[in-house]
């Protein structure tokens, strides 16, 4: 994050296989689709995959969560 601004996201927990690639879930999209919405956007308030809504909303939550620890430092 630079100046306010998101331009990557590594996902290192989650809804990754074994090997740390991401799994894709519902329709064939992964949360790197849903995390590129939100680079696209540069807001966290972006669609959910349908049909892993759970999974989707958590990844969002960990992210503001690292956002809100990135502006503290």
């Amino acid at each position: 994050m630079t100046r306010g601004q998101i331009f990557d996201i590594k996902i290192l927990k989650g809804a990754l296989d074994k090997n740390g690639n991401l799994l894709k879930l519902k329709g064939g999209i992964s949360i790197g689709d849903l995390f590129r919405h939100v680079i696209e956007s540069q807001a966290l308030q972006v669609d959910v995959i349908s049909g892993a809504t759970l999974t989707s909303k958590a990844h969002l939550k960990a992210l503001e969560n690292a956002l809100e620890q990135a502006k503290t430092k």
